[in-house]
């Protein structure tokens, strides 16, 4: 979350507005990009960050069919390979990769409130995760 001169631009505008956390966060078509640019670490520093701002979270999330086509259409168009690809622990079709992200938002202190039950038009699922009051 903070850029390379140590600063949060997020952070900094908050306490700009007097604001220390939001009602709810929406994260939608941003995180497979996140874990592919930044690996597995990279995408629990940005999920711990923004459970920790907020008491709702939403979240688009993005089987693995869709990392393999994106890193395919990446390598097809010259752009070469994600960094972090190969290495990534969290990976699998069939659901396991959206298992993994909900059990780690779990493991911060949220639940599933609201699940799609169908994928949306681009085929992916939309959860609703609300932090445990106990």
């Amino acid at each position: 979350m903070a850029n390379n001169k140590g600063t949060n631009p997020i952070e900094k505008y908050l306490a700009k507005k007097g604001i220390k956390r939001f009602d709810f966060i929406c994260c939608f078509s941003v995180l497979m990009y996140i874990h592919l640019n930044h690996g597995d670490d990279g995408l629990k520093r940005v999920l711990d960050y923004v459970c920790s701002l907020t008491e709702l979270l939403v979240l688009e999330l993005q089987g693995w069919k869709k990392y393999r086509d994106h890193a395919r259409r990446m390598r097809r168009s010259g752009g070469g390979e994600y960094e972090h690809y190969e290495t990534l622990e969290w990976r699998g079709s069939n659901g396991y990769l959206e298992q993994q992200i909900s059990d780690y938002v779990a493991s911060k202190g949220f639940m599933v409130i609201c699940n799609s039950e169908e994928k949306n038009e681009f085929n992916r699922e939309v959860m609703i995760y609300a932090r445990n009051k106990t």
